[in-house]
């Protein structure tokens, strides 16, 4: 079996990404596993292809990311205070490129996404990235599916 010493979990900065941390961490306490946290907001062509739909507008959009992101934070902070080594990175631009550039940066053994549930929005932020991912297989692959 296939040792996890390095997790990575990915975060679009939304309210559903809690629940792909939590499992994240839950594993990372399990085999004492060192957690990166890689928060990616959208692209520019991301940003491009939202105003031009209906899936939401961009001051919707800021105001999702800041809620998000201190949900996030809160859980971040009671996980370093138990111990738990943990390490954030904050990117944006495309993606899929900055995940492979985390996984091969930080030698991870296992990528925590998230299964996008039924609005838009996921569809729109994780859809196509899963795919691709998946298609690379860098390394282990966890799906969390988020329950509504």
């Amino acid at each position: 079996m296939q040792e996890i010493n390095r997790i990575l979990v990915v975060s679009r900065i939304t309210k559903n990404c809690q629940e792909s941390l939590k499992y994240a961490i839950a594993l990372a306490w399990k085999y004492s596993a060192e957690l990166f946290v890689l928060h990616i907001g959208p692209d520019p062509l991301e940003l491009q292809e939202l105003e031009s739909s209906t899936v939401c507008s961009n001051e919707e959009l800021a105001d999702a990311f800041v809620n998000a992101k201190s949900t996030l934070d809160g859980i971040l902070r009671c996980v370093r205070v138990g111990g738990l080594s943990v390490t954030e990175m904050i990117k944006e631009g495309n993606p899929v490129e900055e995940i492979m550039k985390a996984i091969g940066d930080k030698e991870i053994d296992c990528l925590v996404l998230r299964h996008p549930d039924e609005t838009r929005l996921d569809h729109f932020l994780f859809d196509r990235i899963n795919e691709e991912l998946n298609r690379q297989r860098p390394c282990l692959i966890m799906f969390k599916e988020i329950q509504l």
